[in-house]
């Protein structure tokens, strides 16, 4: 059995779990200011379609659009799933999202009518519109069409996502807040933050354990995935997540912390990328694809990355080359311990601020950490 608190059923949500665990839950709830005040408000969702065929294209697609007709361009955005925004980072599997949104032709053109706005769009676009037409007829279906069928619905906010942001998805089994300011979009499986490029200490307040606890308390439980619980991160828990008053050098002590996660985490994953591509330049072949291991190339000792290029690749390193390649794979891990620890050691400090900023006290740290491995939480995010 639990010891919970005597409140448990009393309540408007239902936790079963230890009263201490509770309580410190309770205590953290009830300082600072939720986060959908914090921001006012400025916490929204992902774009929908209505026909992700059609509007969401690849990069081949984007490349051929743009050589075909360079006008296109400022209409295609780097468009992101729920699965690329990890922590501190976004990862890009080449998707882009045609932008026109509901009112663009009428705005652009000043037209009303959809054969003289459809004539000008051809004229105007020439290859987005050759593309576009193929799909006329389940666009017109589309119930959340904007004024043409070949705009995306009405959405009072889609200037936010040009606008430095904070990124989220809803499904997750750890902090995966990332800060963005390139003007990505993302799908309807994230949410964004609108923030300012000085309010990155507020990413810092979101990617560390306290909140992720907070987060295990608030949203909505999936299934377990690799041993890790996944959860139901919506909106409408989210923006109950509390921010607690700090004065202006915490903010930017935050901050910092905040901005120098993001570019380590992003010069990690682009040693990662890069050390994929080598291996399916040099080493595969068109019909072949890195396996799980191969991917986490930075686990693997030297005799098992040959033995997993055998069976993933069927490619052998020559002899005369081996050595060169044991070289290279020794300091691309060594690269990526270096790149770790460091990320490791900011999300200790910050997790160190958050305990203060929140007034945790010695035996709550240990209460939370011990929570969090009973949850199967406690694995250094960086890590990841």
């Amino acid at each position: 059995g639990i010891d919970c608190d005597a409140s448990a059923l009393t309540r408007s949500e239902w936790r079963f779990q230890p009263a201490a665990v509770t309580a410190l839950f309770d205590r953290i709830m009830d300082s600072g200011r939720p986060l959908d005040e914090v921001v006012e408000g400025r916490i929204y969702y992902g774009v929908k379609t209505g026909l992700n065929e059609a509007f969401i294209i690849d990069q081949a697609t984007r490349d051929r659009l743009v050589a075909a007709d360079s006008a296109c361009t400022p209409l295609l955005r780097r468009m992101l799933s729920g699965e690329d925004l990890r922590p501190w980072y976004q990862e890009d599997e080449g998707r882009w999202l045609i932008v026109m949104p509901s009112g663009f032709t009428r705005q652009t053109a000043g037209l009303t009518e959809e054969g003289p706005a459809w004539s000008w769009m051809t004229a105007r676009y020439p290859a987005l519109s050759t593309h576009l037409a193929q799909f006329e007829k389940a666009a017109r279906k589309r119930t959340d069409q904007g004024e043409f069928w070949w705009e995306l619905r009405s959405c009072d906010y889609y200037p936010a996502f040009d606008q430095p942001k904070i990124f989220w998805p809803d499904i997750a089994k750890l902090p995966r807040f990332s800060y963005n300011e390139d003007g990505a979009y993302v799908n309807d499986k994230g949410f964004i933050i609108s923030v300012n490029a000085r309010d990155c200490w507020l990413l810092a307040l979101l990617q560390n354990h306290v909140q992720w606890f907070c987060i295990s308390q608030l949203c909505v439980p999936l299934r377990l995935r690799g041993g890790l619980w996944q959860s139901q991160c919506k909106k409408q828990f989210i923006e109950r997540l509390r921010i607690p008053d700090m004065p202006d050098d915490e903010r930017a002590a935050l901050s910092n912390a905040a901005l120098a996660a993001t570019a380590l985490t992003r010069e990690r994953y682009t040693l990662h990328a890069s050390v994929r591509h080598r291996l399916l330049t040099d080493l595969g072949s068109p019909d072949r694809t890195l396996n799980n291991r191969l991917t986490d190339w930075w686990t693997l000792d030297f005799a098992t990355f040959r033995a997993e290029l055998r069976k993933a690749l069927k490619a052998e390193i020559p002899v005369k080359e081996r050595a060169d390649w044991e070289t290279a794979l020794a300091d691309w891990q060594r690269q990526h311990t270096d790149l770790t620890a460091r990320l490791v050691a900011i999300e200790t400090e910050i997790d160190d601020r958050v305990y203060r900023l929140f007034n945790l006290t010695a035996p709550d740290r240990l209460l939370l950490a011990d929570h969090s491995r009973h949850a199967m939480i406690d694995y250094p995010y960086g890590a990841v």
